[in-house]
């Protein structure tokens, strides 16, 4: 038996999660300091803004609600659009604009932690790079996979779910794929957010 593969670019998971290990916004990560210089062993109080963090994050996470209701689905659907060769399909499986900047940035934290507040410009950023890699990465994986009728896929993750504050990422997405010329065709993609038992892709891009 052959095999085909589609070869995109590896690309860091920072890219992918950029606002976690983001430098611009460390000074949010870390408590408070007292009048002495020594960090506050308390959670840091509420930051300015956060309440409008938080309505922007509700209103996302009601978006997010149209998501896959299962991994299987979510890897269904990128399968049956990659039959069609159906771009807008492959956008539609992955985060918006919003979902992003408003819940999976600011979303990126430890659980207990405090979301992380980043201001517009920086996000606008992290989503520009983040959503033409993905074109990208669509774009390939239509150009490898795209135009066949696949009998049958299986799922792997190349890595254990990291749990965030606001949504559990399950990643890295591996597909093999048998194709009805009797090929077994390997898919690489990136990340998955669940959102209240919700899937879609955070982007295509992947490390690996």
């Amino acid at each position: 038996m052959q095999s085909g593969y589609a070869t995109p670019a590896v690309l860091s998971l920072a890219a992918l999660l950029c606002a976690a290990c983001s430098g611009a916004t460390k000074h949010q990560e870390e408590g408070g300091a007292t009048s002495g210089g020594q960090a506050a062993a308390s959670r840091p109080a509420p930051q300015p803004g956060e309440a409008a963090l938080l309505a922007a994050a509700q209103q996302a996470r009601q978006s997010f609600a149209d998501g896959a209701p299962s991994v299987d689905a979510l890897m269904d659907a990128l399968v049956q659009a990659l039959s069609r060769k159906d771009m807008n399909a492959l956008d539609q499986l992955r985060v918006s604009k919003a979902e992003y900047v408003d819940l999976i940035v600011p979303g990126t934290v430890p659980l207990g932690q405090p979301p992380r507040q980043v201001s517009a410009e920086p996000k606008e950023f992290f989503w520009s790079m983040l959503d033409t890699r993905s074109r990208y990465f669509a774009d390939n994986l239509v150009a490898q996979l795209g135009g066949r009728t696949y009998r049958s896929h299986q799922l792997r993750f190349s890595k254990p779910p990291k749990e965030f504050a606001w949504y559990t990422a399950h990643g890295e997405v591996r597909m093999d794929l048998e194709g009805e010329d009797d090929v077994t065709y390997h898919l690489l993609a990136g990340w998955v957010a669940e959102v209240d038992g919700k899937y879609k892709f955070i982007g295509y891009e992947y490390n690996d």
